[in-house]
């Protein structure tokens, strides 16, 4: 008797399951073929990622047959099994769990696999518009025989390039894999967000990911993986060619660089002037020098005003500003083409063809106080990509001293060198290793009062090195959401992520990647 295990798919949930191989099949199936099974009342479908001729003698009795294999030859190559493999092994999670959204997205399997040749992931340095010429230059350049996949953390991002490049491209988001019958994929360019991550791809095709560090190309499920890590690890396997366009190289991929396991292309020049305003000795929250400039600007033109801080901090500027402005925030997303003065968070970002006079910065010291150990990069991306927005760039701050002003009209590569010192001395990412932990309550009493707890037991655990401070990020209608990041001086063993997760609360989780 043949026995597959086998991913199999319902409804609502992800399951890896055994079960037996009739005769008349036998000649059929392999490891990643794609099968109908029985699951529970209902068949369902599945891959097989496994096959034995042995199981466990206490489940023997309990296995129920494979129903059919797929006509049409669908699956999982063996490359992409090796691929769910190996991000279950990272993650600490099952095979089904990383198999969620591949399931979505089967291949028509080949006779015999290709041996794929490793390729260094390429890196593209620079703003959106440089990013968005260079997405038009690879796909002039390698579409017609090689298949190209964008995977966006804007959707507005990935809007621009379809439109630019018209019905050559096929765009994958949830509503189309969310359907019972999978769309054929005839196309050889695909642009989508996260949901296409796990696209089929053959060896020397190209997997783009654009802006690879944002949170939006992380999973919001379990394992909680992020587009970075699958990219990298679709490319040492099955070797396609991985491209990340990033404003801004994350500080632990510099020693990629330095390695020469990574190519680097840098194309990131300032395009704003910077004028930096010493707030001490005022608890204006404009600075009558600078109202006065915001006034001037709006003679001529619109202004941009943001703040650093979310929704609560808008009332105290609102007051102080010469108009009421439009307010762009996560709650609310949409700019008004009529309006000239418009009061916003970093969601502004998610709008690359606005623009404006002058952009106004205030409340940034949110970014430049470190709570969390990339804030003042994440700030110095965030600079150069409003210097595409507008041409003069106003900041009031506390920290006029900053190095991250520096860094915005000089060698970037200086202060990386700097950073990575700093970080060697204390052990901290890449030379150890950044857990994240994500916590979720009904309330912010209540998630605070778990964080302290936790925050205690974390303590307690000698392998770690140092916890940061816990910090509440998102309130939704339902749930509060935080995270406290934790840093060690090696690799956590599989044990030690054990204990973690065990001092957790049973909503909190774990943020394990490579």
């Amino acid at each position: 008797m043949i026995y597959a295990t086998i991913i199999a798919r319902s409804r609502t949930n992800i399951e890896e399951l055994t079960y037996s191989v009739p005769a008349n099949i036998i000649p059929y199936i392999r490891v990643g073929s794609l099968v109908v099974v029985p699951l529970r009342q209902k068949l369902v479908q599945g891959v097989v990622v496994g096959l034995s001729r042995r199981v466990s003698a206490d489940i023997r009795d309990k296995v129920r047959p494979v129903e059919s294999v797929s006509k049409m030859g669908m699956g999982f190559s063996p490359a992409r099994v090796r691929v769910i493999e190996r991000l279950a092994e990272i993650s600490g999670s099952s095979l089904g769990e990383v198999a969620t959204s591949a399931l979505r997205l089967p291949e028509t399997l080949m006779v015999g696999e290709l041996t794929p040749k490793r390729l260094k992931p390429i890196v593209w340095q620079a703003t959106w518009p440089k990013r968005l010429e260079f997405y038009l230059a690879l796909i002039k350049k390698h579409s017609a025989h090689h298949r190209l996949v964008f995977v966006f953390a804007l959707g507005e991002h990935a809007s621009i390039l379809a439109e630019a490049v018209g019905e050559k491209a096929m765009i994958i988001d949830d509503n189309v894999l969310s359907r019972k019958k999978p769309p054929e994929f005839s196309k050889n360019i695909i642009i989508g967000t996260l949901s296409a991550i796990f696209f089929p791809l053959k060896p020397a095709d190209y997997l783009i990911i654009d802006q690879p560090d944002q949170l939006g190309l992380r999973q919001q499920h379990r394992p909680y993986l992020s587009a970075k890590t699958i990219a990298m690890t679709r490319g040492e396997i099955e070797g396609v060619q991985v491209v990340f366009g990033s404003t801004l190289l994350a500080v632990a991929d510099v020693g990629r660089i330095k390695n020469r396991d990574w190519k680097l292309f840098n194309h990131l020049k300032p395009s704003a002037a910077l004028t930096i305003i010493n707030r001490h000795g005022s608890r204006d929250e404009l600075l009558p020098s600078t109202l006065e400039t915001i006034k001037r600007a709006l003679t001529a033109g619109r202004a941009l005003i943001f703040s650093a801080y979310k929704d609560e901090a808008f009332a105290r500027l609102r007051a102080a500003l010469p108009q009421k402005p439009a307010e762009i925030s996560s709650p609310n997303n949409i700019v008004p083409g009529n309006t000239k003065l418009v009061l916003a968070t970093e969601k502004i970002l998610s709008f690359p063809n606005q623009r404006f006079e002058i952009t106004v910065m205030t409340d940034v010291e949110r970014f430049l106080g470190g709570k969390n150990l990339d804030d003042p990069w994440k700030f110095l991306a965030i600079l150069f990509e409003l210097g595409e927005l507008s041409p003069k760039i106003i900041i009031q701050t506390y920290e006029p001293d900053h190095w991250v002003f520096q860094a915005f009209g000089g060698n970037i590569g200086r202060f990386y060198a700097t950073e990575l010192k700093e970080r060697q001395r204390y052990q901290l990412p890449p030379y150890g290793t950044e857990i994240k932990i994500i916590g979720v309550a009904k309330s912010e009493a209540e998630l605070l009062t778990q964080a302290k707890k936790v925050v205690a037991e974390v303590e307690k655990l000698s392998w770690i090195s140092q916890a940061g401070e816990f910090e509440v990020e998102k309130i939704s209608p339902r749930n509060v959401f935080g995270h406290l990041t934790v840093y060690c001086p090696k690799a956590a063993s599989i044990s030690q992520k054990t204990r973690l997760k065990e001092v957790l609360p049973p909503a909190w989780r774990l943020l394990l990647d490579a």
